[in-house]
């Protein structure tokens, strides 16, 4: 089953945004590598500084409430509000 947070659909846009705009895509090891920190550095160890790189301008966090849905910003409020919830996140 897709879950709702990361669905093809969601990343076969993101491909096709980014190549419309003449945008080029990351190798494999960076989104590797920016899949390790978002959730090892950025969500565990609370490295919020990392939000800037790590998530668009454009992100949107559709299950989250609209005071931390939308940016680097969102990301960060959201990923504070877990942590806030459960400590050893």
């Amino acid at each position: 089953a897709t879950n709702s947070w990361f669905s093809t659909r969601g990343v076969s846009r993101a491909v096709a945004t980014a190549l419309r705009y003449g945008g080029t895509l990351p190798d494999n090891e960076t989104i590797r590598q920016n899949v390790r920190d978002a959730f090892g550095r950025f969500m565990t160890a609370g490295e919020y500084e990392l939000a800037e790189r790590l998530y668009h301008p454009d992100y949107v966090n559709h299950e989250a409430d609209p005071e931390r849905s939308t940016g680097p910003a969102g990301a960060r409020a959201t990923a504070e509000w877990l942590r806030s919830c459960f400590g050893d996140l």
